[in-house]
């Protein structure tokens, strides 16, 4: 949705690099109000009327979401193999070649650009790959159809791609991890344009609890909030000794310390304080003043929440607030060796102004 200037890049590109009779080019456009689809028909329709690009356009949704988009993709393929590529991926010269080699010589297979897994106790294992490039893989349509394809559940960014590698993997079939750097290049950018709705947020606030632990309050634009207390991993164990030889052995720097978010609404009083009521029912009251919000506990202020004003932090904090919710879903999968996606309707959506 709206990466049309990575797309003006990388799909001229990736055409040229891979133009076969055998191979299509489908296109999602997923609501983008950024002139794709006049782009697309203005520079591709030679291609498109004899059907080796495939335009598709659905204005149904409000924010993007990856899961839905990709079962939306690759439901539409026709073709026996269906790979993703995000709107920043070069995928290279002949790399259409390379998988038909992967899937012709190998049965129970699929490709992925990293082989990290995450129920390893090894490091070594954590953090592999480029994460511009985790959003690559490729699949028979047979086995992510029997899959149920990316778990829609998943919100935001992160782990929707490891979630499904997790599920391919507990039905049996074999991972094979791409290396070969002229498959691997991408458009470097930063974490803002991952984010679904940066306007989404209103305020964030943070109260630190000590040199690990932060408390956030997230104020969104359509008032519910979010609050947390957030774990820096790495930081938590550094009063032992053994964090001067194993400092780096943690496998994510931060967590969140009960595992999902308190949630409600907000509303802001005439005197410019603000009400959270949490869904439980019970409210908290917090006096403004400035930047600061102070939490009233019985008529007295108590802990002190400071405004932040970084929009690097601010845009950390939003990627962390998703992701932290997808990666306990992840795991929640894992445990429970869920290996279907999804109810009986996934991948749907109304398409509309299609080229031919």
């Amino acid at each position: 949705m709206n990466r049309i200037d990575h797309f003006k890049e990388t799909f001229p590109q990736n055409i040229s690099d891979n133009l076969a009779e055998e191979i299509e080019f489908l296109i999602l456009d997923y609501n983008s109000n950024d002139g794709l689809q006049e782009w697309v028909f203005e520079n591709f329709s030679a291609l498109m009327k004899s059907n080796v690009v495939q335009y598709y356009r659905t204005e149904e949704p409000v924010e993007f979401s990856h899961s839905h988009s990709k079962n939306i993709a690759f439901k539409l393929a026709k073709g026996d193999i269906v790979c993703n590529v995000d709107a920043d991926n070069f995928i290279g010269p002949k790399f259409y070649k390379y998988l038909q080699e992967i899937f012709t010589s190998k049965a129970n297979c699929f490709v992925s650009s990293t082989s990290r897994t995450f129920n390893s106790l090894s490091k070594n294992d954590w953090i592999t790959g480029n994460s511009d490039l985790l959003g690559r893989l490729a699949i028979r349509k047979k086995d992510f159809l029997e899959v149920g394809g990316y778990d829609e559940t998943f919100t935001g960014y992160g782990f929707e791609d490891s979630d499904l590698i997790n599920r391919l993997e507990m039905k049996g079939l074999y991972r094979v991890v791409l290396t070969d750097s002229k498959f691997l290049k991408v458009i470097k950018h930063d974490d803002s344009l991952r984010l679904p709705n940066p306007f989404k947020t209103f305020e964030i606030y943070v109260n630190q609890i000590n040199y690990f632990m932060t408390t956030c309050i997230f104020l969104n634009a359509d008032h519910s909030f979010l609050s947390g207390t957030i774990i820096d991993n790495k930081l938590q164990r550094a009063e032992s000794f053994i964090n001067g030889f194993n400092h780096n052995n943690v496998q994510f720097e931060f967590s969140l310390k009960q595992h999902s978010w308190d949630r409600g609404n907000w509303r802001k009083a005439d005197n410019g304080n603000i009400r959270l009521t949490l869904e439980s029912g019970k409210s908290l009251q917090f006096k403004k003043s400035g930047n600061r919000l102070e939490e009233i506990s019985d008529g007295q202020p108590s802990k002190i929440f400071f405004r932040i004003k970084s929009n690097a932090i601010i845009n950390d904090l939003s990627m962390f607030k998703g992701t932290i919710i997808n990666r306990a879903k992840m795991f929640e999968n894992l445990k429970e060796n869920k290996i279907k996606a999804n109810g009986a309707l996934w991948g749907v959506t109304k398409l509309v102004n299609n080229y031919y």
